[in-house]
């Protein structure tokens, strides 16, 4: 059984994009779009790019100063 998105990758990267938005919409209007939300939904979707491991290698760098931000505010 072939994956839902191995022949067509940008069209379902459209519609995970969609549904997102559509997500962020709705918490929106119910005003639970906050920045903690939009925090784990980047990082849910970053994590799901090709370029995870770069991003890994970068955000290492600042891991114990944004740390102590997260944990002193």
């Amino acid at each position: 059984m072939a994956e839902p998105c191995s022949g067509y990758p940008f069209r379902c990267t459209l519609v995970i994009f969609a549904v997102l938005f559509l997500i962020a919409g709705f918490t929106d209007t119910i005003h639970l779009a906050d920045r903690s939300y939009w925090r784990t939904t980047s990082g849910l979707v970053l994590a799901e790019t090709e370029h995870v491991r770069r991003i890994e290698k970068l955000v290492i760098l600042f891991r114990y100063f944004l740390g102590a931000i997260f944990f002193f505010s």
